[in-house]
């Protein structure tokens, strides 16, 4: 996989719509950082869009409240 379609990869995993939740270490090894995250639910699914088009918080699901123009807990 070449640089540019991993930095594209990564990306669009931290945009995806339907994430709640993110978790992040980091790791200093000589002179580079190590850096890893878990997604939940994961996103970057093949054949899948990124966010669906709509009016922001038409779709907030119960329990979240808007704060334009996103669905916050």
């Amino acid at each position: 996989m070449e640089n540019s379609q991993i930095k594209h990869s990564l990306t669009k995993q931290l945009a995806w719509a339907t994430t709640t939740s993110i978790g992040c270490g980091v790791q200093k090894c000589s002179n580079f950082f190590f850096v890893v995250c878990h997604y939940q639910p994961r996103g970057n699914v093949v054949n899948s869009v990124v966010y669906q088009t709509g009016e922001p918080c038409s779709m907030c699901p119960s329990g979240t409240r808007c704060v334009t123009p996103l669905c916050v807990s």
